[in-house]
């Protein structure tokens, strides 16, 4: 993940999945330790979980909420620690009290301040305030509300999630805000000369065929044309010919 990144590293650094790689990390006497400060209980028992659930001994608590140690090679080193005048007053074993500490991130669910699974109600609010701004400006500069054209409605929804969806996973590998814009733009820029390419070859390509097709019936058509003019002055000239010999 780019040191430049402007999405949180905790995001993606506090799940199952990547206290199971830093466990896979650790030989079988290693030792992790996380230090966090959290404010609100709940954050730190999740972080607690996470440790209970990756290694097989429960973590130990010091300094509050905000130390962790855990690891295989913490049953040796917990007497050791618990000793230490340093960490003697403060280190305890980890004791869950909050439901929602229960929570645990995952690389799906990457929020690990969010206290339940819901959109954060600031969210809500700001969604509902872009909506009702949007209609004021569509009415004041139209004098009305304009009909819903619902195929290019769900064109720019589908635009909006797509670019949404890159400007989120580049800006995990490449950080600096320039550098995932060009690169999400020009994709979608891209991805749209294509199409028209596509288009345009298609189009051709129908249109050879049809061209192909169409021709020898044409060819055809003006065979049984000419056939049908001959025929007709054929009998033409042999009307004439017989009024003649009746006028002898």
């Amino acid at each position: 993940m780019s040191s430049a990144s402007s999405v949180r590293l905790d995001s993606y650094l506090y799940t199952r999945e990547s206290f199971a790689e830093a466990r896979q990390l650790l030989r079988d006497d290693g030792i992790l330790v996380l230090y966090f400060y959290s404010v609100h209980p709940w954050i730190a028992e999740r972080l607690g979980h996470l440790l209970r659930e990756t290694f097989p001994d429960d973590p130990l608590l010091t300094n509050g909420r905000s130390f962790f140690i855990s690891g295989p090679g913490l049953g040796p080193l917990e007497a050791r620690v618990r000793r230490d005048p340093a960490f003697r007053d403060t280190a305890r074993a980890f004791a869950p009290t909050t439901p929602e500490g229960r929570l645990l991130p995952t690389d799906d669910w990457p929020f690990l301040y969010l206290k339940r699974r819901t959109i954060p109600l600031p969210y809500l609010g700001m969604m509902a305030e872009l909506v009702v701004l949007t209609l004021l400006v569509v009415r004041r500069a139209y004098g009305g509300y304009l009909r819903l054209r619902y195929h290019f409605f769900f064109l720019g929804a589908a635009f909006l999630l797509m670019e949404t969806a890159g400007v989120t996973t580049l800006a995990l590998l490449f950080g600096t805000t320039w550098w995932v814009n060009t690169l999400v733009f020009s994709n979608v820029l891209v991805m749209i000369l294509a199409v028209l390419l596509g288009g345009v070859i298609l189009v051709a390509l129908a249109t050879f065929v049809v061209l192909s097709i169409t021709r020898p019936l044409i060819r055809v058509r003006r065979c049984l044309d000419a056939m049908a003019t001959g025929n007709l002055a054929f009998a033409a000239w042999l009307r004439d010919d017989l009024a003649r010999i009746d006028r002898f």
